[in-house]
């Protein structure tokens, strides 16, 4: 499991899902707890969720 967080905090990660759509790396391989991650991505009324270096992503559905 270390392991996968290692490479999930790597910049080679970061640049690849940089390149998917929709998709964004932010806390990758952060450990944390499951209400504090929850709090961390819900989704407001608006379908836009900010996103912690001040970009926002639309709702994918």
């Amino acid at each position: 499991m270390q392991r996968v967080l290692e490479i999930m905090k790597g910049r080679e990660f970061h640049d690849a899902v940089a390149n998917l759509p929709a998709y964004v790396a932010a806390n990758a391989g952060a450990v944390s707890a499951v209400k504090e991650f929850l709090k961390s991505v819900a989704m407001p009324a608006d379908g836009i969720s900010k996103i912690k270096d001040g970009r926002k992503a639309a709702v994918q559905s």
